[in-house]
């Protein structure tokens, strides 16, 4: 947020700013504090990827996890949000 608060023009979405950018902006962490915070999965090639899409685009991102198994939980939290800062939902 202190990196988009500090832009010429800063975003109006700030959130949407850093999901844009959170490569970048996770490299320039990255570099000065260490790797410290696992980077975010890519779930490209994952076994339940287009199943999960699917799912995410037919009955919503909340359902999708609230309505799923308790163990899956997590990691279908990660995945919506990878699939949500590639654009695919």
């Amino acid at each position: 947020m202190k990196k988009a608060a500090e832009l010429p023009k800063p975003p109006t979405l700030p959130q949407k700013w850093i999901e844009r950018n959170f490569k970048e902006l996770y490299g320039e962490f990255s570099k000065q504090f260490g790797e410290t915070v696992a980077p975010t999965q890519d779930w490209t090639n994952h076994p339940r990827r287009d199943e999960w899409l699917h799912e995410i685009n037919t009955k919503g991102a909340g359902a999708f996890i609230g309505l799923a198994p308790e163990q899956e939980r997590s990691e279908r939290l990660k995945f919506r949000e990878w699939a949500k800062a590639n654009n695919h939902i």
